[in-house]
């Protein structure tokens, strides 16, 4: 009998997401079995054998420990029934907003989770995103494969085609060899990350020195005891 409603496609999807919570959160099966019947509160529990049923594909938790679940591995239903790909709705809209990969947007949530701890990669990382410039990025990285490709094509120089991404001189022969001129492409993106990087520690660096001493510079800045006596003159 054809599988129309992929079934079993979905209890193995299921089963691989779970195990793959319980993983992440360094548990052995029988401990996410005791997990979910405490949680339950009833006299009816589970053991090894159920969750490793679940983990197989074999079977599928009913909807009340699937809540359960999805609280224990603090995820969406959605996402173990395999419904979305990242764990959390809102990961999933913003992959579809940003083009951001799930990984991505996982290991982004999970760092500011942690706090004023992880600030300064998170204001970090927002800087570099609003200064390098993506769009030369991707047309150096498109030009780097277009090069790697006419690499894989040809053996030599001699057998390459004119291409707009080789400069030539007036009598036609490349000025760079493929090698070096797909090295230079590479070096150039690098160096251009590079100095945008460094400007970005630098720019959070400078913001959180100013938090620390703001009130001190304010206490300190010109017309400032004059504006506080004027005030207590009022």
């Amino acid at each position: 009998m054809n599988d129309i409603f992929e079934y079993d496609k979905r209890k193995a999807d299921i089963g691989y997401r779970i195990k793959k919570e319980r993983k992440l959160l360094k548990l052995t099966q029988s401990e996410l079995a005791g997990r979910v019947s405490t949680t339950e509160g009833n006299n009816t529990t589970i053991g090894q054998s159920t969750v490793a049923s679940w983990e197989k594909g074999i079977t599928i938790p009913p909807l009340g420990r699937l809540i359960i679940l999805s609280h224990i591995f603090e995820c969406d239903i959605a996402y173990l029934l395999g419904d979305i790909k990242s764990r959390k709705w809102e990961h999933t809209d913003i992959n579809q907003y940003t083009g951001l990969t799930h990984d991505a947007i996982d290991v982004l949530h999970k760092v500011y989770q942690k706090g004023a701890a992880q600030m300064s990669a998170i204001y970090l990382i927002s800087a570099l995103i609003e200064t390098i410039d993506f769009q030369v990025v991707s047309q150096e990285i498109n030009k780097i494969t277009g090069l790697s490709d006419l690499a894989m094509q040809s053996k030599n120089l001699e057998q390459l085609v004119v291409n707009p991404c080789f400069e030539y001189t007036k009598d036609g022969r490349v000025i760079f060899p493929l090698k070096e001129t797909r090295d230079f492409k590479k070096d150039q993106i690098i160096k251009m990350l590079i100095e945008s990087l460094q400007k970005g520690i630098d720019l959070v660096v400078a913001n959180q020195i100013f938090a620390l001493y703001k009130d001190k510079i304010i206490k300190t800045a010109p017309g400032a005891a004059n504006t506080r006596d004027g005030l207590k003159g009022q």
